[in-house]
């Protein structure tokens, strides 16, 4: 058995063959020194918003956003704990109006999954305030939306690391590979760069326009936790 993208605790190769997901610490590391780069010197506000209550890769992610947060003293974390959403855009969005009401001024946000961002722009643009930076994982409407989005306001900008739907065919071609008596040596925990960067500051990242799948019909569905 190879779980991923969900983890099984335990110990690869005595509870099961192995585990293959990213480096969750090392995302929100990621996330947080864009942020960093790009609110510069004058500093600002930063908000998280995390999966459901405990869950482990929201934790995890806020360990690493923490870290980058605290060599960045001109950043402000304004969230102690990741906020909870479920990974549901519609509990995303009331939860960002929720922190919109409680603090003057949010100059980032960071969310830890495509459909949460989506909610947190619903969010803004219900408010009537301008959408700030944004941080999370790739999604195909976040990409194809960016230009209107943007063209509304003028302070946004979205960067994205990998969704990894991918990464459960690196689980399977673990788990063929030992059956048929063979060795597959691909990682088995990744750490992901951005994969997107609206500001072009990013080498080998995509622009959003470059990221779209216009063609592509996005089926909503909640995160492993």
């Amino acid at each position: 058995m190879v779980p991923f993208a969900s983890d099984p605790e335990g110990t690869a190769g005595t509870d099961y063959l192995d585990y293959v997901d990213q480096d969750p610490k090392y995302s929100g590391k990621t996330w947080a020194q864009w942020v960093a780069d790009q609110l510069g010197d004058k500093g600002g506000n930063v908000v998280f918003l995390g999966g459901p209550a405990g869950a482990a890769v929201s934790e995890q992610e806020f360990v690493g956003v923490k870290e980058v947060l605290a060599d960045n003293p001109q950043l402000k974390l304004l969230t102690p704990d990741p906020v909870v959403t479920n990974w549901d855009p519609a509990e995303a969005q009331k939860a960002m109006a929720g922190l919109l009401a409680k603090n003057d001024k949010i100059d980032a946000v960071i969310a830890d999954y495509g459909a949460v961002a989506a909610g947190v722009i619903r969010a803004y643009e219900s408010a009537g305030i301008s959408v700030p930076l944004l941080t999370s994982t790739d999604d195909n409407s976040l990409s194809c939306g960016f230009a209107d989005i943007k063209a509304k306001n003028p302070a946004y900008e979205l960067a994205t690391v990998t969704s990894r739907t991918w990464i459960g065919r690196v689980a399977l071609r673990k788990a063929v590979a030992e059956f048929q008596g063979n060795n597959d040596t691909e990682p088995s925990i990744y750490e992901f760069a951005l994969a997107e960067d609206s500001t072009g500051q990013t080498d080998g990242a995509k622009a959003p326009s470059d990221a779209c799948l216009p063609d592509a019909r996005r089926t909503p569905r909640r995160r492993p936790c």
